[in-house]
């Protein structure tokens, strides 16, 4: 029993850290695995080469493990949100399941947009706060507090327009003294 507790729990961890390609709602690194398949075949297409991982048994192997998170979610009591689980499995399968079949280079930009939805209308209950509410470890303890960060603001001082990036192509004078070098001794 202890052996296929350890395997399921692998397994949902790497789902997790499959599904961890979402980000923010609508991020581009929202399907960071099919847009790495993507770019990797393409490259190994025009460099006449192979691609560097194998995209189906890479797909094969996180679909599995979705499919296994699916699965012993499905126990899990109301208030875990079961049904939040088992449609991002869904969706994270429909996407794999195209790079199964087609390889790397297979067009999921209907399962991303739908992975992008799930991200979209299942935002964590702290981001839609307002204000965030602080998570605490301990209850009970007034040290174990966890505030979250403040949103970024713009600043209220406009950006000084004189201000300039220096030249990265200047070369440096070389009869300059470098400040860190200690100086050269003077010949007689």
């Amino acid at each position: 029993m202890l052996v296929a507790s350890t395997i399921s729990t692998a397994h949902a961890r790497v789902a997790r850290a499959a599904i961890t390609m979402i980000d923010t709602p609508g991020d581009s690194r929202s399907a960071f695995f099919s847009r790495a398949a993507n770019l990797d075949v393409a490259r190994a297409s025009r460099d006449k080469s192979l691609a560097s991982v194998p995209w189906k048994l890479q797909a094969a192997r996180l679909s599995y493990a979705l499919a296994v998170w699916r699965e012993s979610s499905k126990i899990l009591p109301k208030a875990r949100y079961p049904e939040a689980v088992t449609s991002l499995a869904v969706a994270g399968i429909a996407m794999l399941s195209s790079i199964e079949d087609r390889g790397g280079g297979a067009d999921t930009t209907r399962d991303v947009e739908a992975i992008n939805n799930w991200a979209k209308n299942n935002q964590p209950k702290a981001w839609t706060e307002s204000p965030p509410k602080s998570a605490q470890l301990y209850s009970g303890d007034p040290n174990s507090v966890l505030p979250f960060a403040a949103p970024a603001v713009a600043p209220k001082t406009p950006v000084d327009p004189k201000l300039t990036t220096p030249d990265a192509t200047k070369t440096p004078d070389p009869k300059a003294v470098d400040p860190k070098l200690p100086a050269s001794p003077k010949k007689q």
